[in-house]
């Protein structure tokens, strides 16, 4: 079963990383103070498009599934799908709409199961990626989840991505 994924335009691929260009998309997104590893975000997210939220309207599941730590908590948020132009209000106080905004992004993809320590190795990766080329990271670091979790952990796509500062990407091949 195929699930919609945001557009983007690939400007360069290498052997560890891609740059890609996204035009901005909507996200439904969970954080919770008194859920510091946004542990309760799935099955929150998965609520509302299951309906629960304030027009009781299913919405169709997309990936990636993304998840970034904000100022004090983690944060996790579901793609929305391009059709929503005015998605439904959450009825949860932990979730709101928000939008990711467009731009050039860099992208580690890796495979396995996901953990907080195979995570953050792979930021490593992106980060001494982003040092070498001389790019400029203008955005939070988020990891993206692809496959749903009865997956065999050597068929599982996830990534690390970055929005970059423009100016600094070099399409150097």
């Amino acid at each position: 079963m195929g699930y919609e994924t945001p557009n983007y335009e690939r400007l360069m691929k290498k052997k560890d990383f891609e740059v890609r260009r996204y035009p901005s998309f909507q996200i439904i997104q969970y954080e919770n103070p008194e859920d510091a590893d946004a542990v309760e975000g799935f099955r929150t997210l998965f609520q509302y498009i299951g309906a629960k939220n304030q027009e009781n309207r299913k919405i169709p599941m997309t990936v990636p599934v993304l998840q970034n730590k904000g100022e004090s908590n983690n944060r996790m948020s579901f793609v929305l799908p391009k059709s929503i132009k005015n998605p439904p209000q959450p009825v949860s106080p932990y979730l709101t709409i928000s939008t990711v905004p467009g731009g050039i992004y860099v992208v580690h993809r890796y495979r396995g199961s996901h953990s907080k320590a195979k995570y953050l190795k792979h930021e490593n990766i992106l980060r001494k990626i982003l040092k070498q080329r001389h790019y400029v990271a203008v955005g939070p670091f988020m990891a993206a989840f692809y496959n749903p979790p009865f997956t065999p952990p050597f068929l599982k796509h996830n990534e690390v991505l970055v929005k970059i500062d423009p100016l600094s990407f070099q399409p150097i091949y």
